[in-house]
């Protein structure tokens, strides 16, 4: 992994729970116009990403 993307991604972690889904829908909507990736993929990290959101969200509300 290249250092922007690692440097991407503790950006993002660093996000507030609102802006990680707002941050994923762009990158998601930036990769569906990509002609390389087929569509079962893009649903497959789709589906993991909002999983993991999902997830984070439920231990986020156990906290509180």
């Amino acid at each position: 992994m290249s250092e922007p993307v690692r440097r991407l991604l503790e950006l993002f972690d660093a996000l507030p729970e609102s802006e990680k889904e707002a941050a994923v829908l762009a990158l998601l909507r930036r990769q569906e116009s990509a002609d390389d990736v087929a569509d079962a993929a893009f649903d497959t990290l789709a589906d993991e990403l909002f999983s993991g959101l999902d997830a984070e969200e439920g231990v986020d509300a156990a906290e509180r």
